[in-house]
């Protein structure tokens, strides 16, 4: 008698994740499980796909998401999906969605609600309001009702929701003091709010929590001293937790003045992993050290080997660590198109964009907002502020649509060179010109990226959300955001752009590593008795589509995402297919 499958998969060249050489062979799925792998010529199955000529590989993991942020929006996480990947791990940068009461913490994505409700444009912007008010107004802009929640009971929502791919869920640092110290958190905690933190935090873990995140730049999370870390790690670590950390390296939201050294940060973060005894994910990697000149690819690869040679150091004294690296040097998140944008608060105060750009042809407006900037007004241009490792304004802007075609594809800083001018003013004679050119950030290297994804405590990441291709963020162009790339492409780009000597190591970089790092329980690897998250797609025809004009565009080359033994992604339709789980953590 003929085995018989939900889903056969046959004539397949297999990468399990394990990183070992890629064999031929057939995969039999039963209900959520691979049930048999090898040789299945006289198998039958229910749904038999052909994958002759094509690469399957396990589901793809991204180990630094905020999809928990907004998979209640965006419960079939069409970006993520679209791209081969079925597990994303929350919690990042310190933000969860629970446990929430009385305060909400806007996350960096629902940027025109946060305005509406808590307007400020220059320093401090607020990030918190009455959670009955922002409850409002998700309801009024997104039809999905929010409310106070503890973290079982968020995980609870999410799993009655129904969600397209699996999460894994983590607790974060600024959700947890939020409702610890309410508005009244720009400070210091004291001993009493520490203990009840880590009351929280335990709550969380045996809700089913896997560790702890902090985003240590942000507000609250970044008043926190070190020690407040520790204590809240510890409480994560009596349940074999893991500690996530967006580490120290800028200054840009919590009103302290002057540089943060990005190696302390990390430094730091070592620390807390040393003295919590914990493992630490350090997010989004970046070099810890300035380098002089910044565009030297050269000190750029010495920087990041540098960095490196302080985790292993941390490594040799017992800290279990492992990063994650966006694949691309212009961030991830949400990307702001227009370069009106970079003077957001000026637009705002002048009503919008027409007025702005009458403005600029007046001498006392551009010297006075010169000075405004000089001084520091607004974090986001104050070179004070910034990461180190961030080059000049002037060489992190790339125009990438003009109505002058001439500017397209150029810098800044080359702009201003041909036009005589400082930078600033380069910006306001573009802008005066054409009040919706669009540009596209450039804040990295493009070596050192190389440098941290060539290792192997490395996985790429996409610092992104649960989007669609209908999701647009804040106000009208030219103050618009959109998801930034990496949301729709970072896998397919971290595959074709990042290519290692096998095709595999990148594979098990993406999927059997991560599982195996974040324990995460039968994934991660294709083989008997796993759960089939498989990736099904053509090798030679992967392509980004990768936009930074129009950035909601699935890639090419992916053929078929199955979470749980069900077709999620067939061709270039998602199915609408809810097969997805939240992975709690037990025992």
């Amino acid at each position: 008698m003929p085995q018989h499958f939900d889903l056969l998969i046959k004539n397949a060249t297999i990468i399990d994740g394990s990183g070992q050489d890629a064999f031929p062979g057939d995969i039999g799925i039963q209900e959520d499980r691979i049930t048999a792998m090898g040789n299945l010529d006289s198998a039958e199955g229910q749904k038999t796909i052909d994958a002759t000529g094509k690469t399957v590989t396990p589901g793809f993991i991204d180990p630094h998401s905020h999809g928990d942020m907004t998979i209640l929006v965006w419960p079939l996480a069409e970006a993520y999906v679209m791209q081969g990947v079925t597990t994303i791990i929350g919690g990042n940068c310190g933000i969860s969605p629970a446990p929430t009461s009385e305060i909400y913490s806007f996350s960096g994505w629902e940027y025109e609600l946060m305005y509406e409700l808590g307007p400020g444009y220059f320093s401090p912007v607020s990030f918190m309001v009455k959670f009955a008010d922002a409850q409002a107004a998700i309801r009024r802009k997104y039809g999905v009702e929010i409310a106070p929640a503890s973290f079982g009971d968020y995980l609870d929502r999410v799993q009655q929701t129904g969600i397209s791919l699996n999460l894994y869920p983590v607790v974060g640092h600024n959700a947890i003091r939020i409702q610890t110290m309410g508005l009244d958190g720009n400070r210091p905690a004291r001993s009493d709010e520490i203990e009840r933190m880590q009351d929280m935090v335990r709550d969380a873990m045996e809700s089913g929590a896997f560790g702890l995140g902090t985003g240590l730049d942000y507000p609250p999370g970044g008043f926190a001293e070190t020690e407040e870390v520790i204590a809240l790690a510890k409480a994560a670590g009596e349940y074999g937790g893991i500690y996530e950390s967006h580490f120290r390296s800028f200054n840009l939201y919590t009103g302290k003045e002057g540089h943060v050294s990005v190696i302390d940060g990390i430094q730091e973060a070592l620390r807390i992993g040393r003295e919590a005894s914990v493992r630490v994910q350090l997010s989004h990697m970046s070099p810890g050290y300035q380098t002089s000149p910044t565009g030297s690819n050269t000190m750029a690869r010495a920087a990041a080997f540098a960095t490196i040679a302080e985790i292993e150091l941390g490594a040799s004294q017992g800290v279990e660590t492992a990063y994650d690296v966006l694949p691309n040097t212009g961030g991830g998140g949400c990307m702001i198109p227009h370069l009106a944008d970079v003077f957001r608060p000026w637009v705002l105060q002048a009503g919008g964009i027409d007025q702005f750009v009458k403005n600029l042809g007046v001498t006392d407006f551009r010297a006075y907002l010169k000075k405004s900037i000089e001084r520091g007004d607004y974090p986001q241009l104050d070179p004070k502020r910034l990461p180190t490792w961030m080059p000049p304004i002037g060489d992190c802007y790339r125009i990438t649509e003009s109505e002058n075609t001439y500017y397209e594809g150029r810098l800044l800083s080359d702009i201003a060179r041909e036009m005589g001018t400082g930078v600033l003013e380069a910006m306001f004679n573009l802008i005066k010109a054409d009040p919706f050119i669009k540009k596209r950030t450039e804040m990295g290297n493009n070596e050192s990226v190389k440098t941290f994804l060539n290792h192997p405590r490395a996985m790429p990441s996409s610092d992104g959300f649960c989007f669609d291709q209908t999701t647009e963020m804040d106000l009208p162009a030219p103050l618009n955001k959109l998801p930034h790339p990496n949301n729709f492409c970072y896998a397919v780009r971290y595959l074709t752009e990042y290519p290692q000597e096998r095709l595999e190591d990148n594979i098990r970089q993406m999927t059997g590593f991560p599982a195996e790092w974040f324990g995460i329980k039968d994934r991660g690897i294709l083989a008997k008795g796993k759960y089939a998250d498989v990736v099904i797609f053509d090798n030679t025809a992967l392509k980004t589509n990768e936009n930074h004009v129009e950035s909601r565009i699935y890639p090419d080359g992916i053929d078929y995402v199955i979470v749980n033994g069900e077709i999620t992604r067939e061709k270039k339709t998602h199915l609408g297919t809810r097969a997805g789980k939240v992975l709690r953590r037990t025992g």
